[in-house]
């Protein structure tokens, strides 16, 4: 007998929710060398993320080709749900994943590794353009913007240094970029302004 759109989506639900605090993915090795462990990670994130939106996807195309007696309410309460459990996925596994990249770029540059450093910032390009699929994109910020309190989150301030075209208030140095989803604000990004 086969289960109702529903509850598959509620399988679907309590199987995400039961996901431990540290993910085991199929085909992991216990084994990762220290040098090997950001990218092991990162991968393993990767696979997950790929698989949690397959399946959310899967049961919103079920849930809207499906024919049933039930409402057309209630069917969009379903997909909202749905929806709502694929922006947390994206704030659990993606955000992060996008700043383990970004980190992990940033180290193989420090350490003049210039073809590790490239290809983390090519996967980090490949991640954001994916994310855009869902309608998620990088908030912008850069040095000499306004700081906007509704997108920006100032963990310090400096000095403004002599000479310097930046004025009060304006953002010295982004220290973890944002995210949003159309107007909704995932993450704020994380600045330093001049005070």
């Amino acid at each position: 007998m086969s289960s109702s759109p529903a509850e598959s989506l509620q399988s679907l639900r309590e199987q995400i929710a039961a996901l431990p605090a540290r993910l085991q993915v199929a085909g992991d090795e216990e084994g990762v060398s220290a040098s090997d462990a950001p990218l092991a990670i990162i991968a393993r994130q990767g696979r997950l993320i790929l698989r949690l939106t397959a399946a959310v996807e899967g049961m919103e195309a079920k849930l809207r080709t499906q024919e049933n007696t039930r409402s057309v309410a209630d069917w969009e309460t379903e997909l909202a749900i749905a929806r709502e459990e694929a922006g947390r996925v994206l704030r659990e596994a993606a955000l992060p994943l996008m700043d383990a990249l970004e980190f992990a770029a940033q180290t193989a540059q420090e350490r003049e590794d210039g073809g590790l450093a490239a290809a983390l910032s090519a996967a980090r390009r490949d991640g954001l353009r994916r994310l855009a699929i869902f309608g998620v994109s990088e908030i912008p910020a850069s040095v000499g913007t306004a700081f906007d309190g509704r997108l920006h989150e100032a963990v310090e301030t400096r000095p403004i240094p002599n000479g310097s075209s930046i004025n009060r208030y304006e953002i010295v140095s982004v220290v973890r970029p944002g995210y949003q989803q159309g107007t909704e604000v995932l993450r704020r990004t994380t600045v330093i302004t001049a005070e």
